[in-house]
This record gives C-alpha cells, structure tokens and sequence, in this order.
C-alpha cells in the first residue's frame, strides 16, 4: 500500500466521520491561509512523502508547528517547490479511532513570507475491504453512437472502507461516473462495505488501432491488503468492417507521376488499413488510417521516377486490413523510366510510306515520299547502305521472298527494282492509284486498288508483256482498300477489305491466280510467321494458314489461339522472329478510348504467352512521336523501331532487348 498512496492525491465523500479533539488549534486565531488539498494516512501504510499546495507559496521555506498528537512529522522543515511541498509523516495507531471511518484534523505549517497555514490532515481506520471486480471487458463498437461502451462494477465485499482509484488505464478509454462525470486521475474514491459502483467505460477515440481490435489493461488501486493492485484485460471489438476496392492496379505508364485510388469500407464496424510493401520509388498520402463503417477515402499514390531503375517496374503492394474476409489485398503497380541513348536514333529524312526488312541480311527497306525514294538501311552498322530514286511517290512496297526483286505501287504506276543493282528496270502504267502490291507466281503480282473502289475482284498484272488478268469472281467481292499479303513460302496470297466490316478472309492461289477460299469473318490488318505457317490478325487471334486452304460450309475459320493476355485494341503492327523464338506486337498501351501512347510486347512464339513490355522514346525533335512499325533484328537482341512524330518527322530508334 506504502508505494501507491504516497502518489495517489485523495478527495474522499465522508462516509462515517469521528472527529478527534483540535483544542489545540483554537489557539491560533491568526492564520493567514489554508489548503483545500489534504493528507490522508493509515497507521497501516507507515512513513511516506505526502504533497501539499499552496498556490501563493512559491520557493518559500516553511517549519510545521502544530500537529494532532497521532501524527507523527518526519520533516519539520523544508522548502517549497513551485507552491508544492514534500512532507514525510505517518500516523500512530490510536485505540478509541478503532471504529471504522475517518477522524479529521489539522496541523498547521508557518511559511515565510506568508504566515501560518491550516493543512487538513485525516486518519483513516479502514477495517478489512476487499475489492471484486470483473478480469476482461470488451467494448463493442456501436455504430450509431458512434463509439464503444461496456459497464466496469466494481463491489466492496468485505468489512471496511474500500479506498480505490484507477492507477492505469488505456489512452482510448474514459472512464465515466454515474451520471456522465469523467473520473479524474490520480483520485482515490470511497466505496462503503459490502456496496458497489457501476463506471461507465467508453472509447474515447484517442488512440488509432493499427492492426486490429485494440487491447489493454486498467489497473485499480485499493486498499485491499490482499489485492493492491487489480487488473482488468479490456479490448475494443471493431465490430464487422468489410473492405471494397475497384481497381487492383495502378499503372503510371510512360509520364503519369499521379494515381488515385479509392478504398471503402462497407461494413458495420471500425476498419483499420494500412499500405505495405511500397517501393523507394512511391509514395502514399497516406500509409495508415481507420475508415468508419460506410465510408470512402482517396489515396494518392506518387511515383518518383528519379528513384526507378531505366525499363518497366513492376511491384506488388498490399493494403492490409482487419476485414477478416480480406486481411491483405494485393495491389501491382507499373510504371516505366525509358531513357534514350541519342545515339540509337537515325532520322530519316521524307515520310517513311512502306517498310520491310530482309531478316538474313538485316536489311531494313524503307520506302518514303517527300523525297521520294527506296532506302536501304543497315541494321547492323545503323547507316543508309543505298539509295534511290524514285519518279513519284511510293505507296507500298514488296519484296520477293528471294530478296532479289522488289515491286513498289505508285499513283497509277508500278515500279519494278533489280535490288542486286539497287536500280528500276521498268515501270508500268495502271488505272488507278495502288493501295497495295504483292507478288505472285511466274512473274505476276497482284494489287488493290487506293480509292474506294467498291466490289472489284483481284486484278494481276504480267511484269513481263504487261498483260492483266482479272480473278473470276466467287464468294465475297474486294472492296476499297485491300491488303493483300503472299504467305511465306506457299503459294497463296491472303486479301482482308480494311473499310468495310467483316474484313473477310479471301485467298488466292497464286499459280492460277484463281480465288481459293473465302470467310466471312473479321481479321482487320494481319500479318504472317517467318515460315509463313501462323496469321496473326489485329484482333490478337492466330490462326494456322493450313486451316485457310480447308473449305468451310458456314465461312467461318477458327483460331487455334491468342495472345495471353491480349494486347490493348488496337494493334498497329506485329513481327515474328525464330531466332528469338519471340513474337512482338505494336498495340496501344491501354483499352482506354482514345490513348495515344503505344507500346511493344513480347510473346513466346511457342503458347504466344506474354514476355515483356518495351518502351521507346516518346518524343521526337520536341515533339510527341509513334511508332509504326517494329522489326526484330540480329539474334533477336534488337529492335528496330520506325517511328514519326507530330510534325511528321520520321526516324529509326534502336532498342536492346534484354533476356
């Protein structure tokens, strides 16, 4: 008991008062001040330092010259402290103060500068209390008083005066009175035998749970000789938060430094969230928090790319909560720091109309306008091998699969390249201007026409004795701008219309030149494997070109698979190289309506399962730039990407690609 009353202030409510003789006192008539705060003392709790205040006393010195005969003062004279003095005292045990209550007095302190000072001193005969009061409490978390709440009794079950005072308790807890008085600190209070009190123990808000409900413990100070001190275990249930989320992803792309995202709580309890697992490179606006039950809130997640290593980052967050049903929701976040080497981009001077690339030799043909001329442009040693001109602008190009030969379409002509000599060795006038051009067999090619030609049929030419012939018509006529593309290594061509839906899946066997089969489905743009085995089309599905040469009763052909997960719509450009045993597609970065940011991805040519992301500089001479087209180059430790940017300004970046 010694160590916790000497520190415990007391403010008791008499209960059963015996008053001892203060004769003495009445001697004193002069007294200049007194103290509301007195010393309270069992003969029981022996010498201990009690406090007194005198608000008017400061520093001063003080001697104590009047004490009741029971009160034994071990400091006659001290000094005060800042109005505060320390006397160490103790009662004697008196035989008529045996009855069970408190015996008021006085003692009487002279201090300096002051005067004499009537200081109440009490003497306490106990009895025999004992305390009973309850181990664990829980507050449960009510939502429409907002807060929690749970009852404290506290008995005084045996033979005496029960003194008690909470000695500790949880910051989140206030402890009310009956009737709504908060119970001061540091207060010890008077329980008669064999009665009660019922405290009021609410959550007070102070302290924000980090994890999940909060724990605790209050500890009661009594008088009971065999529990001073009594612990009660408290905790605050949160009730039944539920946590709801729209987004799992924040991506920040090429340039975004800013994502929000919002997170709810849709339960009837107190949710506790905090944000784990962040990157150097980002931040949060807030990492911790507690959402009330129907309520929403924004974070704000930063990216710093300053922070990032170069190329694409990818890192898992997790949001963790005490929603028992989702403790930990996992969030990725991408983001992309692409830093250019100057010295990987060549400009190329003109608007680049066509392009193709010779993969044995590593080759990259380019034909542009403005000036109008083919290019042969050196993947290896990243220079223009040769050049030429050409009479007028060029709107497409083909290559032979020898490499020997190449055909460019003009505005109403066809020009025919000896590429050994790099030099035109005819040229031969059409109707119209081309839109396309492709090779066929026995030197023939095949074109389409560039104006909106409506239902025409394939029409070929003789490069030899400039004789046309004209595919009988079958099933599903040509319409407008047509792409026509040779399969790699097998004798047929495939047409697909560009501006009319379905685009159509017709093909043409170019040894007769007649129409072979004909689907009525949608491919849009396509393009072919290097062995010419596999379409792929622009809606991310491939087919086997086997399956195109089979006759179907419906007009439909079905794929044998897609990319996975398939690239945002829509798709710009696609290449395919065996060395790398990679597919590469050119989409838009996102599904969003409008995004102008384009992106390459890399695919396993073997389950065309997704690889990689590759980014290249998005601004060009200052102005904001896209690429068009993508080729893999070498072994497949490059790419060769042919880009333009606002002002049309075309050139060819080269990117590494890393295993």
């Amino acid at each position: 008991m010694k160590p916790l009353f000497q520190y415990i202030s007391a403010a008791f409510f008499c209960i059963t008062v015996f008053s001892c003789s203060n004769s003495f006192l009445n001697e004193e008539s002069d007294l200049s001040t007194n103290t509301e705060e007195g010393i309270f003392l069992s003969p029981q709790w022996g010498a201990a330092d009690y406090s007194v205040r005198v608000p008017t006393a400061g520093n001063a010195k003080f001697s104590v010259t009047k004490v009741p005969d029971w009160l034994k003062v071990n400091t006659s004279t001290g000094q005060f402290n800042n109005d505060v003095a320390i006397i160490n005292c103790s009662a004697s045990l008196r035989s008529d103060f045996s009855a069970i209550g408190f015996y008021y007095a006085s003692m009487i302190l002279d201090i300096e500068g002051i005067g004499k000072c009537l200081v109440p001193v009490t003497y306490i005969s106990e009895g025999n209390p004992g305390i009973e009061t309850e181990t664990d409490i829980t507050l449960e978390y009510n939502y429409y008083g907002s807060g929690g709440y749970a009852p404290l009794n506290i008995k005084n079950t045996g033979e005496g005066i029960l003194l008690w005072g909470i000695m500790e308790k949880p910051e989140w807890i206030t402890i009310h009175l009956p009737g709504g008085t908060a119970f001061p600190d540091h207060t010890l209070y008077p329980l008669p035998q064999q009665s009660g009190i019922t405290l009021d123990l609410l959550y007070s808000g102070a302290s924000l749970p980090t994890e999940g409900d909060l724990q605790g413990k209050i500890v009661i100070a009594s008088n009971d000789k065999n529990h001073s001190e009594t612990t009660v275990n408290v905790s605050f249930s949160l009730g039944t938060p539920s946590l709801n989320c729209y987004t799992d992803r924040l991506d920040f792309g090429r340039t975004e430094t800013v994502q929000a995202m919002e997170i709810f709580n849709q339960g009837a309890g107190l949710l506790v969230w905090n944000v784990e697992s962040l990157p150097e490179w980002l931040s949060v606006s807030d990492s911790v928090g507690v959402l009330s039950p129907y309520s929403w809130k924004t974070l704000t997640f930063t990216c710093n790319r300053s922070l990032m290593p170069d190329g694409q980052q990818s890192q898992t967050i997790y949001l963790k909560t005490n929603d028992k049903n989702n403790p930990s929701y996992a969030i990725t976040v991408t983001a992309v720091h692409y830093i250019s080497n100057p010295e990987n981009i060549r400009a190329i001077e003109g608007i680049v109309t066509d392009a193709r690339l010779d993969k044995t030799g590593g080759i990259l043909y380019l034909t542009t306008s403005q000036p109008n001329r083919l290019l042969a442009y050196n993947t290896k040693t990243k220079t223009i091998d040769r050049e030429l001109a050409l009479s007028k602008a060029p709107t497409c190009f083909s290559l032979s699969e020898d490499g020997h030969q190449a055909l460019i379409g003009h505005s109403g002509l066809i020009s025919c390249v000896d590429m050994n000599v790099f030099s035109v060795t005819k040229t031969l006038d059409v109707n119209y201007d081309i839109f396309d051009i492709e090779w066929g067999a026995d030197n023939w090619c095949c074109y389409a026409p560039g104006q909106e030609v409506q239902h025409y049929v394939l029409q070929w030419k003789n490069l030899d004795t400039g004789e046309t012939y004209d595919t009988p018509y079958s099933y599903g006529y040509l319409y407008g701008k047509t792409l026509i593309k040779k399969m790699p290594n097998k004798d047929y061509i495939v047409a697909s219309r560009l501006i009319i839906s379905p685009s159509g899946i017709t093909v043409f066997n170019i040894q007769d030149r007649s129409q072979a089969q004909y689907f009525h489905q949608d491919i849009g743009n396509f393009w072919f494997s290097f062995d010419g085995n596999y379409l792929f089309s622009s809606w991310s599905e491939i087919y086997r070109t086997s399956s195109l040469l089979i006759p179907s009763s419906d007009l439909i052909v079905s794929p044998i698979a897609a990319f996975s997960p398939s690239p945002p719509y829509p798709i710009y450009w696609i290449d395919h190289q065996a060395a790398s045993r990679s597919v590469w597609v050119l989409s838009t970065s996102n599904d969003y309506y409008g995004s102008s940011q384009r992106e390459i991805r890399q695919y396993e040519d073997n389950d065309f399962t997704y690889v990689k992301t590759y980014y290249y500089e998005e601004s060009y001479k200052g102005y904001p730039a896209q690429a068009q087209y993508v080729f893999a180059i070498g072994d497949g430790s490059g790419l060769a990407v042919i880009k333009n940017n606002s002002a049309n300004d075309w050139a060819i970046e080269h990117i590494t690609v890393t295993k």
